[in-house]
């Protein structure tokens, strides 16, 4: 029996590939909310759709420590839905769009609150199988970083508007261990339509 794939911090981690093999031809055997992750594309392709959906509320008594007496009542919303499409077993891409608002705030809002429309997150991934059972992956586009325990590089969940990087990254995996190689450049988070850009005076790479 195949389990089904937990949801994870990164809804791009999520593999249905098992999952729906092992329920293909079983008629009504596939629960009906998993339907949307098992779209087959022809003979080798499979689509997986999700979505993730979060309000927050924030009430702070005198946010500036006494200094006014200003109070702020603020909801954030954050909405995302992706879209994951793998062939075979080689190429895969990923899209995820997300639209985030704010609302209540007293003081000026933070760059991290609103973003009412935008491509989270988009990149392509091309997989090579090496020996031993290891994985070469290389990918390119707008994608989430986690390293490590997060301290240092990670999606910033506490604010309304997770981080993303856009550029290049490969992975080699094989059973618990794993080598990343990356050259990329943080997201500039904007307000409007499709808007968002790269800051290109901060690089990341190692």
């Amino acid at each position: 029996t195949v389990e089904r794939p937990a949801l994870g911090a990164h809804r791009f981690d999520e593999d249905w590939r098992a999952y729906c093999r092992a329920h293909a031809g079983a008629g009504g055997d596939l629960p009906l909310e998993d339907r949307p992750k098992c779209l087959r594309i022809g003979e080798a392709g499979l689509l997986s759709l999700g979505s993730d959906l979060r309000l927050r509320a924030e009430l702070s008594h005198r946010p500036e420590f006494g200094l006014d007496q200003a109070h702020d009542h603020v909801a954030l919303l954050r909405a995302m839905s992706h879209a994951d499409l793998r062939v075979g077993e080689t190429l895969r891409v990923f899209a995820q769009l997300g639209s985030f608002f704010e609302g209540g705030r007293a003081e000026a809002r933070k760059p991290t609150d609103l973003d009412r429309l935008d491509l989270v997150q988009g990149f392509v991934d091309l997989d090579y199988a090496t020996g031993q059972g290891g994985v070469i992956t290389v990918r390119g586009g707008r994608q989430e970083l986690s390293l490590g325990s997060s301290r240092l590089v990670g999606v910033r969940e506490g604010a309304n508007v997770r981080r993303t990087f856009t550029g290049a990254r490969a992975f080699w995996k094989r059973n618990d261990a794993r080598v990343d190689a990356l050259y990329v450049r943080p997201t500039t988070v904007e307000t409007k339509l499709f808007d968002d850009g790269v800051d290109h005076g901060r690089l990341l790479y190692g």
